[in-house]
């Protein structure tokens, strides 16, 4: 990863404020925002657009937040692509279950933004240290 502004995170939300609250969060921590208001939208833009984070609602119209983060986890392109819940969904069974389909994190609404920011700063972290590792098997 390069620069910040480089890095292009997509918000996926249902909600108009928490998309634009989010929009300016992120703009201020210099990322490039991209978003989505359902789960349709949200697996195109993963899909043609390919962002280096993805915030997303577990609740969205024309597919939850779970059958989003299923569906690019199923997909090469989309696999390795850390994804950070953020959900009213405060339930352990909902917080299992997006650690189960592989989610980088899950938060619960009300969030605070500074968690928000932290949280995305990690998962960039996490994400560029896993692609330095070598993990292919020696050819020895």
């Amino acid at each position: 990863m390069t620069t910040d502004e480089n890095v292009c995170v997509l918000v996926a939300d249902d909600d108009d404020e928490m998309r634009r609250l989010l929009h300016l969060l992120l703009e201020r921590e210099d990322y490039k925002v991209i978003e989505a208001a359902d789960g349709e939208q949200a697996i195109a833009l993963a899909f043609s657009r390919r962002p280096h984070v993805i915030l997303l609602d577990v609740m969205l119209p024309n597919g939850s937040g779970f059958t989003v983060c299923r569906a690019l986890r199923r997909d090469t392109r989309t696999r390795s692509i850390p994804i950070i819940f953020i959900s009213a969904m405060t339930d352990a069974q909902s917080q299992i279950e997006g650690w189960r389909l592989g989610a980088t994190e899950y938060l619960t609404k009300p969030v605070s933004l500074n968690l928000i920011a932290r949280s995305v700063r990690l998962a960039l972290q996490q994400h560029e240290a896993m692609r330095s590792v070598d993990l292919s098997p020696s050819d020895t």
